[in-house]
Order: structure tokens, then C-alpha cells, then sequence
């Protein structure tokens, strides 16, 4: 769906409460995978332990996964240790920690974490850097007050975006 229109995006499904790993791709029935006309389009990076077929759709499965708009972005992050796409039952106040790595394809322009669909922190980030890492804190106190979703949003100068698969924090 082009512009997410018609409550057919991510976004919409995760409000909804659906818990998916973000994928990308293009059905261009020309034979050349992530081709669009002169260009490229969506990619979907998997983070596997190991490069064969079980590996893999079990790495989707648990959603250990990111797109990107078609740049080969080299991405990954981590909530309390756990992996992308990861459910954790958390208490309101425990500690939230971040640790993102991004290695763009050119200057990255905006790193941010999305919670619940709207920017919670956006990164600093220094002219032409295109490699980025961090570790972060969610320190609002007693934050969140209801289960919550997290998920890291990469944008470069070329245009190019990532979107990591979400995190979901459960409350008892």
C-alpha cells in the first residue's frame, strides 16, 4: 500500500495491538528481487544466528527482523539484552535500556525511538555520519503506565529509511 492509506499500514496495525516484525519488499514479476523500474525498493534484513533456510524463517518468526527502503542499512538493537521483536514483561518504573547500532549506506539525517506511534527521543547526530551507536535510557519515571510498544527509525540523506521491528513491553 503506497501511503499507508485506508488503515492498510504498520503503523495502524500496531495501534491495533497486532505484534509483527517489520518487512519490506516488491513483487516487480521482472525476476529481480527488490527491483522497481530504474531503482530499488524495499529490503528486508534478517538478524539469524546462522545463514540457512531454518535459521532464517525461524529469525522471521520471532521477528528478528527490520526493513529498509531499498539501502543495505546494516542495523540492530537491543531492549534490557533482549533482540528485536522481543515481548518483555516489565513493571512501569524498571529500567528500559537501549543499545542501537547503525551503519548507514550514506550520512544518516534522524535516528529516533517511536513509542506508541509518536517520537520519543531522537538522536544527535554529527554532519555525514553515516555510523551510529548508542546506549539510552527510557527514563521517564514511572513510564509506561499501560503496555507499550518501542522501535527504532533510521533516516539518511539519500532518502533511504529503516524501520526496526518493534518491542513490546508488557505490565503485569
Amino acid at each position: 500500500i503506497w501511503d499507508g492509506g485506508l488503515g492498510g499500514s504498520a503503523r495502524t496495525a500496531l495501534m491495533r495491538g497486532y505484534r509483527l516484525g517489520f518487512v519490506a519488499g516488491t513483487d516487480n514479476h521482472s525476476g529481480w528481487p527488490t527491483r522497481k523500474g530504474t531503482g530499488y525498493a524495499g529490503v528486508t534484513a534478517v538478524v539469524s544466528e546462522e545463514l540457512d533456510t531454518g535459521s532464517v524463517f525461524d529469525a522471521l518468526h520471532s521477528r528478528r527482523c527490520y526493513a529498509t527502503s531499498g539501502a543495505r542499512i546494516v542495523a540492530d538493537a537491543s531492549l534490557n539484552g533482549h533482540p528485536l521483536g522481543s515481548e518483555l514483561r516489565l513493571e512501569p518504573g524498571a529500567e528500559r535500556k537501549f543499545n542501537i547500532s547503525i551503519h548507514g549506506t550514506a550520512p544518516l539525517t534522524d535516528v529516533q525511538v517511536i513509542h506508541c506511534g509518536y517520537v520519543l527521543h531522537e538522536f544527535d547526530l554529527a554532519p555525514d555520519q553515516a555510523d551510529f551507536t548508542v546506549e539510552w535510557m527510557d527514563d521517564r519515571p514511572g513510564r509506561p503506565l499501560e503496555d507499550a510498544y518501542y522501535y527504532v527509525r533510521v533516516r539518511q540523506a539519500d532518502g533511504h529509511c529503516a524501520w526496526l521491528s518493534p518491542f513490546w513491553v508488557d505490565l503485569p
